[in-house]
């Protein structure tokens, strides 16, 4: 779960990077990329697309991935598992979530339990919420990786325009 949460939050920098006007025609550069990067967040993508009048990926995609109940939920137990760290599945043992084993002058000492997990269930919810990233994913790479880059093709003389381009730039590094 932790890396498609992660997964989730480098596809909104993909985009966010994607959408930046200010990096075209610019030599990559770690300072630029972190300088951009700091003002990513969910919202102001959500602005980014707006303006670039990317609304189907904005509203079907981004926002619709993230909006659907199973993903909802999905992150809830992510978020209970990162602050928590374990969830109760039946083969592990006890899990007596109203007191500890014994008790003193007839008073039980209550037990902090963990939250149960049926196996089959959580399951088939991972497997759906894995197809739904699948086509969420697929989206923000058609968006992103050229059409027809798979038949590109890459020569010498490529290395050598793109160095000349960027001489200045290269010079001052």
């Amino acid at each position: 779960m932790i890396y498609y949460n992660t997964c989730i939050s480098l596809s909104w920098q993909v985009l966010w990077l994607y959408l930046d006007y200010n990096l075209e025609g610019k030599l990559p550069e770690n300072k630029l990329y972190y300088k951009s990067i700091k003002k990513c967040n969910f919202n102001e993508l959500l602005y980014r697309l707006t303006l670039a009048k990317e609304i189907k990926l904005r509203d079907y995609y981004v926002k619709g991935f993230l909006e659907n109940p199973l993903v909802k939920y999905i992150r809830q137990k992510y978020n209970y598992l990162k602050h928590r760290g374990t969830y109760y599945f039946s083969f592990l043992g006890l899990n007596d979530s109203s007191s500890m084993m014994f008790s003193i002058d007839n008073k039980t000492i209550p037990m902090i339990s963990r939250i149960s997990v049926d196996t089959e269930k959580w399951k088939k919810q991972l497997i759906d919420f894995d197809k739904l990233f699948q086509e969420y994913f697929s989206e923000i790479v058609r968006t992103v990786v050229p059409k027809d880059f798979d038949n590109t093709t890459f020569g010498l003389k490529e290395p050598v325009a793109y160095y000349n381009k960027h001489k200045e730039e290269i010079d001052k590094m």
